[in-house]
């Protein structure tokens, strides 16, 4: 169990990193009504952009999706075994019809990675369901590959608590390619650009500034790659001489 929570925790971790500028800007105040984006777009921002594990994809719909590959902790290998990092979930743990691809783990407590005891393994002798994925269009019995809607398990709140959304406002694609497996949080949040400057928002994140719903970045783009630079306070920065800033690889 303790092996579980681990793994879950990193990618806790790297969802977070989409979001780490809001830390300082959270707010109790209440969003401002419904902002509408009427800048022209910027035809070379549209695509898909990525760190090392995170991302972003500019869509033509004035529309954010967030992408997160965590395939370095969780992905299936060409015999359908499914590994949280090193270790292999049990088979019987993995259930497949070809439209539903469920995960759920049983620990009865008897085993600890860390190599405590019995009663020092937390949350021991419980199902814990990490995955319930739907797959989208016709069934495919011979293979996990494909896209599916994320419609249940551990990992809609983990990502939902990372970027300070309510899970049941969440729209979570998976998709399945190889040991590749992403995760799309679709249409996240709108997005404008404007001399430069590029504002993130939505009513649904807790990015709170004058806008009470946004983010802002200063953008650069130089071939294949996108520098975002965060204009604001990020919190338990002492240092704040230096900008955060992303840089990111185009990714299509």
């Amino acid at each position: 169990m303790r092996k579980i929570t681990a793994v879950m925790t990193v990618c806790a971790v790297l969802a977070g990193t989409l979001s780490s500028c809001s830390a300082a800007q959270n707010s109790s105040q209440p969003a401002s009504s419904r902002r509408v984006s009427t800048a022209p777009l910027d035809q070379e921002l549209i695509g898909t952009w990525m760190g090392e594990f995170t991302g972003y994809r500019f869509q033509d719909d004035r529309k954010i999706s967030l992408v997160m590959d965590f395939s370095s902790f969780l992905h299936f290998d060409s015999s359908k075994h499914l590994y949280l990092s090193d270790d292999i979930v049990p088979d019987d743990s993995i259930s497949y019809n070809g439209t539903e691809l469920n995960v759920i783990i049983h620990d009865d407590g008897s085993s600890n990675s860390d190599g405590g005891t019995e009663e020092e393994s937390s949350g021991a002798g419980g199902d814990v369901e990490l995955l319930a994925l739907r797959r989208k269009g016709e069934a495919v019995k011979e293979t996990y590959n494909g896209e599916y809607d994320l419609v249940g398990g551990d990992y809609i709140n983990i990502i939902a608590d990372s970027l300070f959304i309510d899970p049941s406002k969440l729209d979570l694609d998976v998709k399945i390619d190889g040991e590749k497996f992403i995760f799309t949080a679709v249409d996240y949040c709108d997005y404008e650009v404007s001399e430069g400057q590029l504002d993130m928002f939505s009513e649904n994140m807790a990015f709170i500034d004058q806008n009470a719903d946004s983010v802002s970045y200063k953008y650069e783009i130089a071939g294949d790659e996108l520098t975002l630079t965060y204009m604001g306070d990020v919190a338990g920065d002492e240092d704040d001489s230096e900008p955060h800033r992303e840089v990111l690889k185009r990714a299509d």
